[in-house]
């Protein structure tokens, strides 16, 4: 298997936020059904925001995790709901890229490191 690192600024190095994104594309081919008003991505808009959502992250990683990940953007933000809604394997990524669940909390759409094993 190789391992490829993603450069997120000419410094900082860290691995790509690889995951299998099949859950996640599907929640946000579906997701428009649950938002009134809301249309059908097209595949090239969920393939956009999965890669923009990778790359948020890969930033997050690389800037040491301090304080609360925000999304770049409300469709950055809308994959990640995503990602979220397949807990399972939210919960592995998580685990195995930042070392515990990125979890989502009640005010403005942030969240913060928590670590299971002290819960």
């Amino acid at each position: 298997m190789t391992t490829t690192t993603a450069s997120v600024s000419t410094e900082t190095k860290v691995p790509p936020a690889e995951f299998d994104t099949t859950h996640l594309k599907e929640n946000l081919r579906w997701g428009h059904l649950f938002w009134p008003g809301s249309t059908a991505l097209t595949e090239e808009q969920i393939d956009d925001r999965v890669t923009r959502y990778q790359r948020s992250l890969e930033r997050f990683r690389a800037s040491g995790m301090q304080g609360n990940y925000l999304p770049d953007d409300l469709e950055v933000d809308s994959a990640w709901h995503a990602h979220q809604c397949d807990p399972i394997g939210y919960a592995e990524f998580c685990k195995s890229y930042f070392g515990g669940i990125l979890a989502h909390t009640v005010t403005l759409c942030v969240c913060k490191l928590v670590d299971l094993d002290k819960k």
